[in-house]
C-alpha cells in the first residue's frame, strides 16, 4: 500500500508509481513515455458517470448529486483499507477512462473509489468533474496527475459540503481557464491554491464565487498575465478579512465586473498595483464590500471602461471617495453608481466626463450623509433616465447642475423622493429651472432652484 501523509509519500512500491513519484520530486511532472496513463473521461462525462453509478438514473452534467461524500482515488491497484480486491470489484462499478482500464465503483455508503492499473490522469478536458456533487465532503487525489489539463472550469462548482480540498500535487501549468473552478463551496474554510501555476490561465471568471467561509486566501503565486476575465472572481466571499493582491498583472484585463461584489468582511484593499488601462466594465466592482472604511483608486486608469453600473453600491462604510482622477469619456451606464453609500460626506466628481452617459438612474439613492453634490461639470444631453438619483439624499444642502440639459430625459419618476426639504440646486438657464421646479413639485419637495 501507498501511505501518503501531508502531500509526502513515506512508503513507495514498486514500478511505476516509484518511478513517477521520483519524476514528481524533480519537478517534471508530465505523461511519460516510459509510464503507462489511464486518462478519464473529459470532466462532464467522468461526473455524469459517477452520478448515474450512485443513482441509478441519467444525469446531465449540472444535475446535482446527494449521495456521494468521499471520492478516493486509487492509482496502479492501490486498495483502500477496508476492502479486498474481490469485495470491491463486487460492487457497482462504471468505466470512467478512455482506454477502459479506469472503474469508478461505489460502495453504497457514500464512497466512490475510483480505481486504475495505472496511474491516473485527468481530462485534457477536466472542467466540470466534480460538479454539484453537493454532498461531497473530501477528495483523495493519491497523485493524480492533471498536467495536461487545459481546462478546469466548474471543477469543483457546486460543492457546497466540501471541507477540505487538499490540490498541493496539482499541476496547473498548462490550465487556461479557472472560470468557477470552487463557485459555491461555500463550506471551505481553508484553499491552499499557493502552488497553482497560473501563468496559462486566461479566464479566472467566478473563480472563488460564494466561498463564503473562506477567512483568507494565499495568491502571492499567481501569475495573472495573461489573464483577460476577472468578472465576480471573489465575489461573495463574505468572511474574507484581506486580500493581497500585490502579485496580479491585470495588464490584459478586460473585465472586472462584480470583482469583489459581496465581499463584506474587507476592511481595506490596497489595488495600487492594477492596471486597468484595457477594462471595460467595473459593474458592481466594489459593490456591498460593506466593511470598506477607504478606498484609494487614483491609480486606475478607466478610459475604456464603459459601464459602472453599481460600482459602489452598498458600500455603506466609505465615509469619502475622491475619484476625481476618473476620466469617464466612455462610460455610458452609471446606473446605481453610489446607490446605499450612506456614509459617504464627501465625493470627489470634479473631472467626470459624462458626456456618454445615457443611464443616471438611482445614482445617488440612499446617499443620506451627503451634504453637497458638485456635478457642474455633468453633462447629460445623452441621458434619457434620472429615476429616483436622488432618493433619500436627505441630508442634501446643495447640488450644482449648472451645465445639465434635461431635454433628453423621459424617466424621471422620485427623482427627489425623501428628498432634503431645505436644498438649493443650481441650474444653468430659466428652462432648466422650469423644469427642475416641476420635478420637486410633483413630490411636494420645496427645494429652491437658482440659475447659475
Amino acid at each position: 500500500m501507498l501511505l501518503i501523509e501531508e502531500g509526502k509519500v513515506k512508503r513507495i512500491i514498486k514500478g511505476k508509481i516509484k518511478d513517477y513519484y521520483a519524476r514528481i520530486e524533480q519537478d517534471e511532472i508530465k505523461l511519460y513515455k516510459n509510464i503507462d496513463m489511464s486518462i478519464l473521461f473529459a470532466g462532464s462525462k467522468f461526473s455524469t458517470g459517477i452520478k448515474k453509478l450512485v443513482n441509478k438514473k441519467d444525469f446531465n452534467q449540472w444535475d446535482s448529486d446527494d449521495l456521494v461524500e468521499h471520492i478516493v482515488f486509487l492509482p496502479e491497484g492501490l486498495l483502500p483499507e477496508e476492502y479486498t480486491k474481490e469485495e470491491l470489484e463486487a460492487m457497482e462499478s462504471v468505466v470512467v477512462s478512455e482506454d477502459g482500464k479506469t472503474k469508478a465503483y461505489y460502495d453504497g455508503a457514500g464512497t466512490v473509489y475510483i480505481l486504475s492499473d495505472n496511474i491516473i490522469s485527468v481530462n485534457k478536458d477536466s472542467g466540470l468533474m466534480f460538479i454539484s456533487f453537493k454532498s461531497l465532503k473530501d477528495i483523495t487525489f493519491n497523485l493524480l496527475d492533471t498536467s495536461i489539463s487545459t481546462n478546469m472550469g466548474w471543477m469543483f462548482c457546486g460543492c457546497s459540503n466540501l471541507l477540505e480540498l487538499d490540490l498541493s500535487n496539482f499541476n496547473t501549468k498548462n490550465v487556461t481557464s479557472m472560470r468557477e473552478m470552487f463557485n459555491g463551496c461555500s463550506n471551505l474554510i481553508d484553499l491552499d491554491v499557493s502552488k497553482f501555476d497560473t501563468t496559462s490561465v486566461i479566464d479566472m471568471y467566478y473563480m472563488f464565487k460564494n466561498c463564503s467561509s473562506l477567512k483568507e486566501l494565499n495568491l502571492s503565486s499567481f501569475n495573472t498575465l495573461k489573464a483577460t476575465n476577472m468578472d465576480n472572481m471573489f465575489a461573495n466571499c463574505k468572511n474574507l478579512k484581506k486580500l493581497d493582491l500585490s502579485s496580479f498583472n491585470t495588464s490584459k484585463t478586460t473585465n472586472m465586473g462584480g470583482m469583489f461584489s459581496g465581499c463584506s468582511s474587507l476592511t481595506e484593499l490596497n489595488l495600487d498595483s492594477f492596471d486597468t488601462s484595457k477594462v471595460t466594465t467595473m459593474a458592481g466592482m466594489f459593490s456591498n464590500c460593506t466593511s470598506l472604511t477607504e478606498l484609494n483608486l487614483n491609480s486606475f486608469n478607466i478610459e475604456s471602461v464603459t459601464n459602472m453600473d453599481n460600482m459602489f453600491s452598498g458600500c455603506k462604510s466609505l465615509t469619502d471617495l475622491n475619484l476625481s482622477s476618473f476620466n469617464t469619456e466612455s462610460v455610458t451606464n452609471m446606473h446605481s453608481m453610489f446607490s446605499g453609500c450612506s456614509s459617504l460626506t464627501d465625493l470627489n466628481l470634479s473631472n467626470f466626463n459624462t458626456k456618454n452617459v445615457k443611464n443616471m438612474e438611482a445614482m445617488f439613492y440612499g446617499c443620506t450623509n451627503l451634504k453637497q453634490l458638485d456635478l457642474s461639470n455633468f453633462d447629460t444631453l445623452n441621458v434619457t433616465t434620472i429615476y429616483a438619483m436622488f432618493y433619500g439624499c436627505q441630508g442634501l444642502k446643495l447640488i450644482d447642475l449648472r451645465n445639465a440639459d434635461f431635454t433628453q430625459i423621459k424617466t424621471f419618476g422620485y427623482m427627489f423622493y425623501s428628498f432634503s426639504t431645505d436644498a438649493t440646486i443650481i441650474v444653468k438657464d430659466q428652462t432648466s429651472k422650469e423644469w427642475m421646479e416641476a420635478r420637486l413639485n410633483e413630490q411636494n419637495k420645496t427645494a429652491t432652484v437658482v440659475i447659475a
